[in-house]
């Protein structure tokens, strides 16, 4: 679970008081982040920033969210 685009992509390995398995949370936090990122993959979650729909990215220990642009190109 990403509760908050920067704060659980950066730290993955901080607890979130919701998890009732603590360690499997993180550790399949970390899983989904690195395929996410190793596959370029598009991801979309329900507490990201609008548009909600992005990339994610390694950086330092953790990860970066990349939001898609929505403004239309001409």
């Amino acid at each position: 679970m990403i509760d908050h685009f920067i704060v659980s992509l950066q730290r993955p390995q901080w607890h979130v008081q919701v998890n009732d398995d603590k360690d499997r949370a993180v550790a399949t936090r970390r899983r989904i982040l690195n395929m996410v990122a190793t596959d370029r993959l598009l991801a979309i979650g329900y507490h990201m920033s609008f548009p909600a729909v992005g990339r994610v990215n390694r950086a330092a220990d953790g990860y970066r969210w990349l939001p898609l642009c929505y403004q239309p190109t001409l």
